[in-house]
């Protein structure tokens, strides 16, 4: 298994083994330290009237860069304009605490569809770099050889948000561990939906129970394989945790080469 390791200076990659466009969030998870997960960032979102709210999550790839999904910006067609948004780093809690940082370069991938759901992933510009440190670190990302998860391969995600569909949103951080879904399972699962799982995808939840998933303010929040982001989070058909239809994440070894260039361009 290989590993990409992005510093401050180059990402780091590893190398092993029509639906909702709302804002999607955790369920079912449990409170997680901002230290064990240093790399978590919120992207938080003008709410009006001088305030903003959690709305996306992210990945701390450099000092400067951060990954997330394009659809974050994106909806439906209707663009997100970049002075909406800030990135708040080295915090358990996604509206206070640690550091808020101006975003200055919104980097989608240039195959993102936000009518298919295809290339969900982005790379974020901060105007100043991060002061690195126990609460504030970089991620290891996928290489572009690591091999595809085996069906019900333990994953994790984290992220902010919802605690159950419909509820309240999480003041803090969470975690949450479920399985990856065999994608020929999950393309069927879809398919009744009229939602094509292309290869450049990763399913994961826990299928035809339920209870734990991604869901409503996870969008862009990493999916997690030994310590390695694996997937960026994209959505979910129905209501989140209800077991039939798996998370949809990004599959971030199909777009490694891409998010390095990205990274190596805004140094």
């Amino acid at each position: 298994m290989k590993a990409v390791i992005l510093s401050v200076f180059l990402v780091t990659l590893t190398n092993a083994s029509l639906l909702s466009r709302s804002y999607q969030r955790i369920s079912g998870g449990t409170s997680a330290p901002i230290t064990t997960y240093p790399f978590a960032a919120a992207l938080i979102t003008n709410a009006g009237a001088g305030s903003y709210q959690q709305a996306c999550g992210g990945s701390i790839l450099t000092d400067s860069a951060i990954l997330t999904a394009a659809s974050c910006f994106h909806t439906e067609g209707v663009e997100h304009p970049i002075h909406w948004w800030r990135a708040r780093v080295g915090s358990v809690y996604a509206n206070s605490g640690g550091v808020t940082h101006l975003i200055r370069l919104i980097s989608r991938h240039p195959s993102y569809n936000w009518r298919e759901g295809d290339g969900d992933i982005a790379v974020l510009r901060l105007t100043f770099p991060l002061a690195l440190g126990p609460s504030v670190s970089a991620v290891n990302i996928a290489g572009g050889a690591y091999p595809d998860l085996e069906n019900q391969q333990p994953i994790d995600a984290i992220g902010w948000g919802l605690l159950s569909e419909g509820g309240d949103s999480s003041i803090a951080l969470r975690s949450v561990q479920f399985w990856a879904v065999d994608r020929q399972l999950c393309r069927q699962r879809y398919a009744a939906r009229g939602f094509t799982v292309t290869d450049n995808m990763v399913c994961a939840g826990w299928l035809d129970v339920g209870v734990k998933a991604q869901c409503e303010g996870d969008t862009g929040s990493p999916l997690l394989h030994h310590g390695v982001v694996v997937g960026v989070y994209s959505q979910t058909a129905g209501e989140c945790a209800e077991g039939r239809y798996p998370g949809i994440n990004t599959r971030v070894s199909a777009y490694t080469s891409w998010i390095i260039q990205e990274v190596r361009k805004q140094l």
